[in-house]
């Protein structure tokens, strides 16, 4: 059953790391389909997330 078949996004991973003044942030988007039916994971497996740079 799913909740909205609109909706391709089912859960939103943020993972947030900090070197020294910089502060990275990566949003991962987690598809509640295969991951073989994602572009993204197809193109680079290792970098699904939308990565965001910002000086603290």
């Amino acid at each position: 059953p799913r909740i909205n078949p609109a909706s391709k996004w089912s859960k939103i991973k943020i993972v947030t790391k900090q070197t020294g003044t910089e502060c990275v942030t990566a949003i991962e988007i987690v598809a509640d389909k295969e991951p073989s039916s994602t572009v993204l994971a197809n193109s680079r497996p290792a970098n699904v997330a939308r990565k965001f740079a910002s000086i603290a």
